[in-house]
Order: C-alpha cells, then sequence, then structure tokens
C-alpha cells in the first residue's frame, strides 16, 4: 500500500514503521518498539526539569558533595527511575516504554516471560554493550555502526533486532488480560 503526502515525507516514513506489510497479531511492530525507545528517552530527559528545579529552589553549593541541589534532585530521580526500570523488569520483561505501550520480552520458542538476567545479561550487556566494548580504541568508531546493524535486523519478517537473536528472544503484544489494569500495576504475569 502506498501513501502519497506530496512533498512531506515524513508522513510515508511514519506509516512505513507503524503498518507492518507481515504483520502477526501477537508480535511488536516496528513502530512501536521504535516508540518504546523514544518514551523511555523521554522519561530520561525529564530529569532535566527536576535538575533545574532542585539548583532554583536549593541554589547552594554543599562543599563536602560538591553537588548543588539540582545535582541531588536529579540524582534521586534518576534513582526513582532506575528502581522503576528494574521493577518492570524483573516483574513484567518490560522496560518504562514497553509497559507504556502494553508490549513485552519473551524467549522466542516459548513465549514465556523472560528473567532479569537474560533480559539484561544477554540482551542489553552481551546483545548490545560487550560485542562493540570489548574493542579498546575501536569502540568509537564501532558503536555507532554496530547499533545502526541491530537497528536494521528490526526489517526481518519476525522483527527480531540482533540483541533479540543473541538472547533468543522477541517482543509481543500482552494479551488483553494481561495488560496493566493501572499506571502502578506492577504485578507479576
Amino acid at each position: 500500500m502506498l501513501l502519497v503526502a506530496g512533498e512531506d515525507y515524513s508522513i510515508i516514513i511514519l506509516y512505513f514503521f507503524m503498518h507492518d506489510t507481515y504483520h502477526h497479531e501477537h508480535i511488536a511492530t516496528r513502530g512501536e518498539r521504535l516508540l518504546a525507545i523514544i518514551l523511555e528517552i523521554i522519561v530520561l530527559a525529564s530529569i532535566v526539569p527536576f535538575k533545574w528545579l532542585g539548583d532554583y529552589l536549593f541554589g547552594q553549593r554543599w562543599t563536602v558533595l560538591e553537588m548543588t541541589g539540582g545535582d541531588l534532585l536529579g540524582v534521586m530521580v534518576l534513582l526513582a527511575l532506575l528502581y522503576l526500570q528494574i521493577i518492570l523488569v524483573v516483574r513484567r520483561s518490560q522496560s518504562i516504554g514497553k509497559y507504556m505501550l502494553d508490549i513485552q520480552v519473551v524467549h522466542n520458542k516459548t513465549e514465556k516471560r523472560i528473567g532479569f538476567w537474560r533480559y539484561y545479561l544477554l540482551r542489553d550487556i552481551v546483545g548490545r554493550t560487550l560485542i562493540i566494548g570489548s574493542l579498546p580504541i575501536l569502540d568509537l568508531i564501532f558503536e555507532p555502526l554496530y547499533f545502526f546493524i541491530d537497528s536494521l535486523f528490526i526489517f526481518r519478517k519476525d522483527k527480531r533486532t540482533l540483541h533479540d537473536l543473541i538472547a533468543g528472544t522477541k517482543v509481543i503484544h500482552l494479551a488483553l488480560e494481561k495488560r496493566a489494569k493501572s499506571f502502578f500495576d506492577f504485578s507479576k504475569l
């Protein structure tokens, strides 16, 4: 299906990511996975206004810590987000962005929720970091290249990225009965 939008190619690109020609009912779309990452970046960027607020309210600098009030408030918000992320991964196999979109990382063959260690050790550390981090000086060159190649794997028919292949995982839609009942529903699935 072709979408004609005149000179506005962003609509065509957005349509391409949100519409899948190989749509499986339970596999998350490319656009949903991209949107989950964007939401996580936005949530992480929310630390900046808290830092500014802390600097405005508590502008003094503590000599012992060499931190301003904004630095301290920013660290507290970062720790709260990290705690939330860990709770979501342990209990629901979801990151913050995946939680917002009701998509989940599961084992490729059994489609069962994966554990914390598979999620972080295989998907994030080995699948995204360790391979490139093992190259001492060249990682500055190869890290963006690896990220680009890893991202291109999403265009496979099964929509599994390179870090999904390494960990033996895939990202699916949650069944209606397993979706979060409220924003603070961190129950196990």
